[in-house]
């Protein structure tokens, strides 16, 4: 095989956005959902579209509306290790955003990928959101 196209091979696997071996403590990764389960009402909406863009311990953004509304969370600390995102695992961000504080759990396991985001409301209620994660890749 010419040298130039093992060149271009290994350029494309290089820089292909792949999650493999992607620690979810230091990578800056796009979770892209597709599914939305709302728990406290019991309502599952298959349409609902969105992604979740981490940056490790820096900020996490939930951008909805193709990006157009975005609301950012700061990462407080994460509990949970989770070295390769491409396997099963488990990592929850405590995180804060205009005044709201809660958790964005992620986790993969043989059922899928899910992100729960449950955040504590100011009158002491709760708004926990389960969404289906149809695709995870490297920025």
């Amino acid at each position: 095989m010419p040298m130039k196209n093992l060149v271009t091979i290994f350029f494309f696997l290089a820089f292909a956005g792949n999650v493999y071996a992607q620690d979810i403590r230091t990578a800056h990764l796009k979770w892209t959902v597709a599914g939305m389960h709302d728990v406290d009402n019991n309502t599952f909406v298959p349409s609902y579209t969105c992604t979740f863009e981490t940056n490790g311990t820096g900020a996490t953004y939930w951008k909805q509306k193709n990006g157009s509304y975005s609301t950012k969370y700061t990462v407080q600390n994460i509990t949970g290790t989770w070295a390769d995102v491409a396997t099963d695992g488990i990592a929850t961000f405590n995180v804060i955003a205009d005044g709201e504080s809660g958790t964005l759990k992620f986790e993969k396991n043989s059922n899928g990928t899910r992100i729960t985001l449950d955040l504590s409301q100011p009158d002491g209620s709760r708004n926990v959101y389960t969404f289906t994660v149809t695709q995870t890749t490297l920025l």
